[in-house]
């Protein structure tokens, strides 16, 4: 509900037998629910800020922990952590007290972190930890072991296997509230180091070793030499060898902190003889690379079992023989020891033996020769026979084809990848000619002439075959090829009847010839002439045509453009996709064409218009000259041939006159022909252009409507005519019947006006709009349509308006529409719609006492969307009813012996416009106070703020209407207060008189309660009267 508002609640009951009783309270709103502010959770030490959207009374803040605040938006710190409910107590302007619970309550935390250490803090090598946690008031935990290492939770144990100082931390945490514990104690994990080297003095046993300490911080020694002999707790010891140990040599020591820790060695080195080598299989001839990796040697004595020694550490040898070897290596020490290692058959050498025999070695080419392989030992076989060819069989076939020395090589591979291989020089033999030969040209168009070169080598005759059935036999022929691919071959003989033939790798190719060939025109050709050329060529796949005027192209079939007159060699040169070509040149000759131009004197003019043409034409050859004038009438010096019309004239001599008659646009054409045929035409669309002197239709008023109290918009229609300059817009003046202009508004400008400056509350304006067109054809002002405004007047008569208006001058109207505004902030309102034919209306809606205006809309002027709007008519209502609206109170009547129940009537007059009731109550009948507000559709009222046996109440009922008129008082209503008096041991009552009914009062009716509880009627007392004696 509002806020500050009093609601009357009404009670109707009725009984099982019908009977009804009445009961009304009113209820006052106070303020809304308000909003608050605060954090509901806080750290123990923060500042909290109270807030509320309450305003208009004071504040009493209870913080819950007893502390208090009158200030509206106080700041308050808690000294103790825990749970806090705030109460806000609020006395609005009223005088009412609210109180406001925080149902949620304000969270104080308050952690506090602590923590100990149980147990050792301090160990070698590794520490485990135990924590306990010793917190206040946490809900998380989070714990910092200096290692970089953290947990979350609340008792953690910890191991530490690095050796360090570490300072253990704990961040305890509620609601975002922190507390940080140090532990003062650092933890502490050590680590002993044991380390230790030692020299060997001599490499023959008995062996002697010195032994040297380098651990930190040690205080004690423990020595374990791994020949099982005693330990030795010494620092620094020496120890002899008489045996090679099994085991390191360890020491393990303790340091300051107690913390032991082990180190190890390796033990002694003995005399050791021990080499390996790079590769211990090979063919011969092979390098084998020997590496010494003897121990406490000082010199050394190898024997590679070939014969070969050395002294070197690590020598290189090379085997240059197959076979298997052994290898000894002696070593020797600084004292004279010695040991000797031997490896038996440790290097294996391999090589094959490469052989062959062939026969026939000497013939004539072509020959095959047969070759057997004699090799030793070999697996696998590569042969050279000497002319570019090879073999890799064991007994392979060959065929020489040409004549020539042949030198055989073959490679042999055994099973282990050894070669061996034998040339035989110029082994093979082969006696003949060598037949070759070579030509100009392999390629070319038909009827290609070839030149052939003989290349043979010792040739002494020759037999030609051409391919196409001819031969030749003589050295080097020239043949002459048709269209085809051939094949050319030669065949020589040598002295010794050996011979030899050859095969043209490239065949002899004659393509075929193009065929050159295209149209020329078969008619006149006039420039600029412009021909598509038609190609008739065969075989061809590429054109270039030469039209003799610079300009080359490639196309097939090209439209080309003769701009002069002369004779021109046209070439066409077509060639095919092998590169063959063929030329046609024909010749053609082009005629000179005139340029037909003219000018005239007068392009424009008012009816009739005479025009005199000047022919301005150039390229001429003795020419004839034909004009065409459309809607032309010949001038009377003219020459005209042909049938004389209204609508066309020819004419041919060279400069004519023309006289039109015809209103509008017209085309002119000049056609020149010069005497060898050739012609130009020239048309110009629209060149003369006649005016005309009669006026067509003047534009109609679409709308003249007003604006304001001072001006006026005219709208127009637009006339879609060339010859049109200007509109001229005309207002006829108030004082005689005369127009006046008041503007001038080009054609391609606005089609509306404006008229400012005038007074339309008193005056109806009329307007006319002339269209002004060329040659000053125009309509007269006084045959104009005039179109008129509407001025519309209002005037009260009695309690209602009378409106009149002016017709709307110029159009039809469809309908007039009438508008009223009260006073001067409500908006139009429409009121009524009118036919065309009424000028007047009567306003006898019930009006408030105040300043209506009025306006017309005439509407769909002339059929058209437009409308015009009248100036403004202001009058108020002289007399007004609303001041006549008043309600009786029927009664009013004490109600449960403790309420009194007002009831009235709606008013008489215009109940419709009631908008509320005012409740006025007086206690003397004189003064009355307001006691509440009832809307108007409720009729009866409860007042329950009264003391019905110590006083009697008057009411009155004030009608509030939509116009806020105060209406005359109606009939009042008035409560009885009825008294007992005991007289002289007789009982009396006593009762204030019931008022204000205008008839008075009938009788009163005194009813005593039975011993059922019910009223009964035990005396009727006269309306005059005021109090009675009791009968008992």
């Amino acid at each position: 509900p509002a806020v500050n508002t009093s609601y009357t609640i009404l009670l109707k009951v009725t009984d099982s037998i019908g009977c009804t009783d009445l009961a009304t309270n009113s209820i006052y709103t106070g303020i809304p629910e308000p909003a608050f502010s605060f954090e509901n959770e806080i750290c123990l030490g923060d500042t909290t800020h109270f807030t509320s959207t309450l305003n208009g009374g004071s504040w009493s803040w209870d913080f819950g922990d007893g502390s208090y605040s009158m200030d509206p938006a106080p700041l308050h710190v808690y000294a103790n952590s825990g749970t806090y409910y705030p109460v806000l107590i609020f006395n609005d302007s009223n005088g009412c007290a609210h109180n406001y619970p925080m149902t949620n309550g304000i969270v104080v935390s308050n952690p506090i972190a602590g923590f100990s250490l149980i147990g050792a803090i301090s160990a070698c090598d590794t520490l485990n930890v135990e924590i306990a946690n010793n917190s206040t008031g946490a809900q998380s935990y989070v714990w910092d072991f200096g290692d970089g290492f953290t947990s979350t939770m609340a008792e953690p144990s910890y191991t530490y296997f690095e050796p360090g100082t570490y300072t253990i931390s704990l961040m305890a945490e509620t609601n975002g509230c922190t507390s940080l514990s140090i532990s003062p104690n650092q933890v502490t994990v050590t680590v002993a180091e044991s380390s230790f080297g030692w020299e060997q003095v001599n490499y023959c046993f008995p062996i002697t070793v010195n032994y040297t300490d380098s651990s930190n911080n040690a205080v004690a020694w423990l020595w374990n030499f791994g020949d099982d002999s005693p330990v030795v707790t010494s620092q620094n010891p020496t120890h002899v060898f008489d045996s090679l140990p099994d085991n390191e040599v360890s020491l393990t020591i303790m340091d300051v902190n107690g913390c032991q820790a082990t180190s190890s060695l390796p033990n002694i080195s003995v005399l050791t003889a021990s080499f390996e080598i790079s590769d211990a299989i090979g063919c011969a001839p092979h390098n084998v690379s020997f590496t010494d990796n003897s121990l406490g040697a000082v010199s050394w004595s190898w024997d590679f079992g070939d014969g070969n020694t050395s002294v070197d550490r690590h020598p290189t040898h090379t085997y240059p023989s197959s076979g298997w070897y052994d290898v000894t290596l002696i070593v020797f020490s600084v004292n004279g020891c010695t040991d000797t290692i031997f490896q038996s058959s440790l290097i294996q050498i391999y090589k094959p033996v490469a052989d062959f025999f062939s026969s026939d070695t000497s013939q004539c080419a072509p020959a095959l020769v047969t070759f057997t392989d004699q090799s030793q030992n070999a697996n696998s076989y590569v042969w050279d026979f000497g002319d570019g060819m090879g073999s890799t069989n064991d007994n392979p076939d060959h065929i020489y084809v040409a004549p020539g020395f042949y030198s055989i090589k073959l490679l042999v591979v055994d099973s282990f990848g050894c070669t061996d291989s034998i040339v035989r020089t110029e082994h093979i033999k082969l006696y003949g000619p060598l037949a070759s030969f070579s030509s100009n040209v392999t390629e070319g168009c038909g009827g290609l002439d070839v030149s052939f070169t003989d290349q043979s080598e010792n040739a002494v005759s020759w037999s030609w075959s051409f391919g196409d059935g001819g031969s030749s036999t003589t050295q080097d022929p020239q043949y002459y090829y048709n269209i085809g691919s051939f094949v050319a071959s030669l065949m020589v003989t040598d002295s010794l009847g050996c011979t030899s033939s050859f095969i043209l790798p490239d065949s002899i190719l004659a393509h075929q010839n193009p065929i050159a060939s295209f149209e020329l025109p078969n008619s006149l050709a006039c420039t600029p002439f412009k021909f598509n050329f038609t190609n008739n060529s065969q075989f061809a796949d590429a054109y270039q045509w030469n039209f003799d005027d610079e300009v080359i192209t490639s196309e097939e079939n090209p439209y080309h453009l003769f701009n002069n007159a002369g004779d021109y060699q046209v070439t066409l040169i077509s060639t095919s996709s092998d590169g063959c070509a063929d030329t046609s040149i024909q010749s053609m000759e082009i005629e000179q064409s005139p340029e037909a131009l003219f000018v005239a004197d007068n392009t424009a003019g008012c009816w009739p218009l005479p025009v005199n043409f000047t022919s301005q034409s150039t390229n001429l050859v003795n020419p004839e000259y034909f004009w065409n004038f459309s809607d032309g009438r010949i001038a009377p010096t003219g020459q005209e041939t042909g049938i004389e019309n209204f609508h066309t004239k020819i004419f041919h001599n060279q400069n004519p006159s023309v006289t039109y008659f015809t209103t509008g646009f017209s085309d002119v054409s000049l056609v020149v022909i010069n005497s060898n045929g050739c012609s130009d035409t020239t048309v110009i669309t629209n060149y003369i252009e006649v005016y005309d002197t009669v006026s067509p239709a003047d534009p109609a008023i679409y709308s003249a409507t007003v604006l304001s109290n001072t001006s006026i918009r005219v709208i127009w229609e637009n006339i879609e005519q060339d010859n049109l300059i200007h509109y001229e817009v005309y207002r006829k003046d108030l004082l005689s019947p005369t127009f006046v202009s008041v503007g001038t508004f080009q054609k391609q400008g606005t089609l509306e006006f404006v008229d400012e400056g005038i007074n339309t509350l008193e005056n109806s304006y009329c307007y006319k709009v002339q269209a002004v067109y060329r040659c000053s054809v125009k309509t007269s002002v006084d045959a104009l349509t005039e179109y008129c405004t509407i001025n519309v007047s209002a005037y009260p008569s009695g309690d209602k308006i009378e409106v009149e208006w002016s017709q709307y001058v110029g159009c039809s109207v469809e309908s007039y529409e009438l508008y009223r505004q009260r006073g001067n902030g409500s908006a139009p309102v429409h009121l009524a719609t009118l036919p065309s034919t009424a000028y007047s209306f009567t306003d006898s809606s019930f009006l408030c006492p105040d300043q209506y205006s009025y306006r017309i809309k005439a509407t769909n002027l002339c059929d058209r969307s437009y409308m015009s709007m009248s100036d403004t008519a202001i009058a108020s209502a002289e007399e007004s009813i609303f001041n006549l609206q008043k309600t009786d109170i029927l009664r009013t009547t004490v109600v449960n012996n403790n309420a009194v129940l007002s009831e009235w009537t709606p008013p008489e007059i215009l109940p419709d416009y009631v908008s509320n009731y005012i409740i006025l109550r007086s206690t003397n009948n004189t003064d009355f106070f307001f006691l509440d507000s009832i809307p108007a559709g409720i009729h009866q009222y409860i007042d329950n703020n009264v003391s019905i046996d110590v006083q009697n109440y008057y009411y009155k009922i004030d009608v509030v209407n939509t116009c806020e008129v105060t209406s005359d008082p109606g009939l009042k209503g008035s409560s009885i207060l009825l008294k007992t008096e005991t007289i002289s041991g007789q009982s009396f009552l006593h009762w204030t008189p019931y008022e204000s009914w205008d008839t008075g009062v009938d009788y009163y009716l005194i009813e005593k309660k039975d011993k059922y509880g019910e009223w009964e009627p035990v005396k009727k007392i006269d309306g005059k009267s005021s109090n009675t004696k009791i009968d008992e």
